[in-house]
């Protein structure tokens, strides 16, 4: 390195004293420092290192202050929303599961978002109060208020996350699903029910709950599905106020039961069931109607439309007789009349567990709703009323699943004031004779009324009279001769010569001889429930003999009757020499798996030791083959893809083998003659038939010749896929508007369209058949929040629709 060089490198002394100087005391001004730098000579091949700190240009800074109140912003606005959210679903949870929200779901989404929302504030006050503890503590001043107002602040949003959490989750908790779960029927059905005793306040439950059985006779009170009524009554008289809403039950045996006549809307108060309710005294399923009437502004006319309010099914009845008569019903059909005081009442409800699947007899009655049973596991009884009023009687089956068994039912009885004299027959069993006597109602004085008597013995098996004793008396001594079940009637006459009846329990005389009535039934691998046997083919019952086709297969035996009825028997079945399970009172089940024949023997054995025997012989046909068709999946959206297997089907014929499948897909596909016992098949809904449902079949051909077809037991079931549609408002996305500007409305949604119904809620409506009104422009003259509503209707699928609100100011 040159002198020069070293120099240059160095700086002279005056330049390093000039470097080091602070910038206050530098001679050179900031306008003049870079002119000095542009003077100084640096020779060509010297290294230069900048002595000055190089300008760098300022970015724009984010202030903290910005980062905290927008965090705060956002917090807030999280917050006001989960309370919005929070506070709509509680005010109607039903709003949720119409946006498609399953009711289950909803709730636990309600749960969720009171967790968060009372969390939050949880986590604001504690945080609120912790930072202004630590600062009281921390604050040597005296100015010592505002973090005892901070600390009290947090304390508030504590007691407000704990007090209010708690209310709101236990609203959330009595949210009942069901009570939302029927969201496109114009009404929702329930049952008056009461829980824990009969003497317990009524209650309503939904009818169609899972685990709930519909009983008749039965009430049902109809609650008003507010939101698809007022949906589906605006598609026809849109905005114009309805005069009356009239329920019809759909039963035949009332019309226009309720009715509520509206002055500004459908629905009258908080309570929207209608004033009254529809009795049901026989099973089936029901479709009630709702008529409604309302005044055309155009024509100044009345016009009325009757629009499907749902369906409910009664699952099963119960016979209710008196006299021998079924009961009929008030002028409203509100009541059951039984007749005139003292009167019996006959009871059977045994059909009840068989067509229910109720696994046992258990049921418990209280026939006047006074907190005490007065039956338990009588499934046919008689009970007599004595005096004239009207009686609740409840029951319930303490054995059912959870939703059932502590839920009592409840029907009303009406017993009439009688002028006629009313006796009942009490029963004495002295071996095979008994002493028969009557009590009358009144006492003494209306047996005086009473001048001539004619006693009855009458013989239930046979529904014949056995004889005719006509007396003096209302009590009489009786042998039965001939084992059967009897009825002891007393028939007799007024000095003013008004007739009467009354009749005795039912009594099994004589010597017993029983006659065991039963069905059998069968359920093999893969199938779901029991299926009675045929009459004829591979697989049949011909009297007390069975064929089965395949091994294993479960067999189900169901005592249906034992005539004479036993006062107390036992009844037990066996295979062969082991005993059956034992599924309820009358209800027994098995299992054979071996190919040899079998028998099935039914045992009753009577208080008394007297036994009876009913045999069933099982054979296995040797020649059936043993199917098995099942699939991978049976329901699903189109295209569906379905694997098919009969590959397990065995042939009885152990010396026999299968050599080809021939499969029928249902839809008119076949594929013959294919050796994969697999097969894979896609399904698409059937537009020319409107159908989804496909029972595929399989035919298997074996090397000896035989050919069995057979067909899956569950059907494929395929449904369309569904279209949407989307509303939005392309010149309005905040959804606010003002006053007679022009509203663009945008309908989005696929398909083939049929035809486009716009409702701007402000009175006015427009459709076109096509998709050229799916842009439509709107202007509203009044301030006000507006719901539009669009429903499309497509050529080939069910029609959709959608809503959005819009305020105008």
């Amino acid at each position: 390195m040159t002198e020069n060089e070293k120099t240059n490198a160095a700086g002279s002394p005056e330049q390093n004293n000039q470097n080091n100087q602070p910038a206050e005391s530098s001679n050179v001004t900031p306008e003049k420092q870079p002119e000095t730098v542009a003077q100084t000579q640096t020779p060509k091949n010297s290294v230069v290192k900048p002595n000055a700190v190089q300008s760098v240009r300022k970015g724009r800074k984010l202030s903290p202050r910005l980062v905290v109140l927008g965090c705060i912003g956002f917090i807030t606005i999280f917050i006001l929303g989960l309370f919005g959210a929070l506070y709509v679903g509680l005010q109607n949870p039903a709003r949720l599961a119409n946006i498609g929200i399953a009711p289950a779901d909803a709730k636990n989404l309600l749960m969720i978002i009171a967790g968060v929302f009372f969390g939050v504030i949880f986590l604001f006050g504690f945080g609120f109060l912790a930072i202004n503890t630590y600062r009281l503590i921390r604050n040597k001043g005296w100015n010592k208020f505002k973090y005892l107002a901070g600390m009290f602040f947090g304390f508030v949003l504590l007691g407000i996350s704990v007090g209010l959490g708690a209310v709101a989750i236990t609203k959330v908790q009595e949210i009942e699903v069901e009570s939302f779960a029927n969201t496109d029927e114009l009404v929702i059905p329930y049952l008056l029910t009461s829980a824990r005793s009969p003497g317990s306040t009524l209650q309503y439950t939904y009818a169609k709950a899972a685990g709930i059985y519909m009983i008749a006779p039965l009430d049902i009170a109809y609650q008003v599905n507010e939101d698809i009524v007022n949906i589906k009554y605006s598609e026809t008289a849109g905005n114009v106020p309805p005069i009356s809403m009239v329920l019809d039950c759909g039963n035949g045996d009332r019309n226009n039961p309720s009715q509520k006549v509206e002055g500004k809307g459908y629905i009258n108060g908080d309570n929207p069931f209608f004033d009254s309710s529809c009795l049901y005294t026989q099973k089936g399923t029901y479709t009630p109607t709702i008529t409604f009437t309302y005044r055309d502004p155009v024509r100044q006319q009345n016009q009325s439309f009757t629009l499907d309010a749902g369906t409910v099914t009664i699952n099963s009845q119960m016979n209710i007789t008196s006299d021998g008569q079924p009961l009929s019903t008030n002028s409203t059909n509100s009541e059951l009349i039984v007749g005139d005081a003292p009167v019996r009442v006959q009871i059977d409800a045994k059909n009840i567990f068989s067509e229910l699947g109720i696994p046992d007899n258990n049921i418990i009655w209280d026939m006047e709703s006074d907190g005490t049973p007065d039956k338990e596991n009588k499934v046919t009884f008689g009970y007599n009323y004595y005096d004239p009023q009207l009686y609740t009687v409840s029951y319930r089956f303490p054995t059912a699943n959870e939703n059932l068994s502590n839920l009592w039912y409840h029907m009303y009885l009406r017993v009439n004031q009688s002028d006629t004299p009313r006796c009942t027959i009490v029963a004495e069993n002295n071996g095979n004779s008994y002493e028969f006597s009557a009590v009358w109602s009144g006492g003494a004085s209306a047996a005086s009324e009473v001048n001539s008597y004619r006693w009855e013995i009458y013989n239930i098996d046979t529904e014949t009279t056995v004889q005719s004793i006509p007396t003096r008396s209302d009590q009489l001594e009786y042998t039965f001769r001939e084992q059967g079940n009897y009825t002891a009637r007393l028939n007799f006459s007024t000095i003013d010569d008004a007739k009467g009846i009354c009749e005795s329990d039912v009594v099994n005389a004589g010597a017993p001889t029983y006659e065991i009535g039963y069905s059998l039934f069968y359920k093999k691998p893969g199938q779901s429930s029991y299926n009675p046997f045929p009459a004829t083919g591979l697989l049949a019952k011909d009297g007390d003999k069975v064929i089965i086709d395949s091994l294993p297969i479960d067999l189900q035996v169901r005592v249906n009757e034992i005539r004479p009825q036993p006062a107390s028997a036992t009844l037990t079945m066996r295979l062969d020499d082991a005993f059956m399970i034992k599924k309820s009172a009358t209800v027994f089940e098995t299992t054979v798996s071996k190919k040899n024949d079998h028998t099935i023997t039914i045992r009753v054995q009577d208080e008394q030791g007297t036994t009876v025997d009913k045999t069933i012989t099982v054979s296995l046909n040797q020649s059936v083959i043993q199917w098995i068709l099942k699939a991978d999946v049976y329901a699903g959206t189109e295209p569906l893809t379905v694997n098919l297997d009969a590959s397990t089907t065995t042939l009885n014929d152990e010396d026999d083998e299968i050599i080809y499948f021939t499969w029928d897909f249902g839809d008119g596909e076949i594929a013959r003659n294919v050796s994969q016992g697999r097969i894979s098949h896609i399904y698409t809904f059937d537009q020319q038939k409107q159908s989804g449902q496909y029972r595929p079949k399989v035919t298997v051909t074996t090397k000896k010749g035989y050919q069995s077809t057979f067909e899956i037991d569950t059907p494929i079931s395929v449904t369309r896929k569904a279209s949407t549609v989307t509303l939005r408002l392309p010149s309005h996305p905040t959804q606010v508007a003002v006053r007679n500007t022009v509203v663009d409305m945008e309908m989005l949604s696929d398909g083939p369209i049929s035809r486009i119904n716009w409702d701007f809620g402000d009175g006015k409506t427009f459709y076109c058949n096509d998709r050229s009104c799916a842009n439509i422009k709107h202007t509203y003259t009044s301030a006000g929040e507006y719901t539009i509503n669009v429903r499309v209707e497509y050529q080939d699928r069910p029609f959709a629709v959608d809503s959005i609100k819009l305020k105008v100011e």
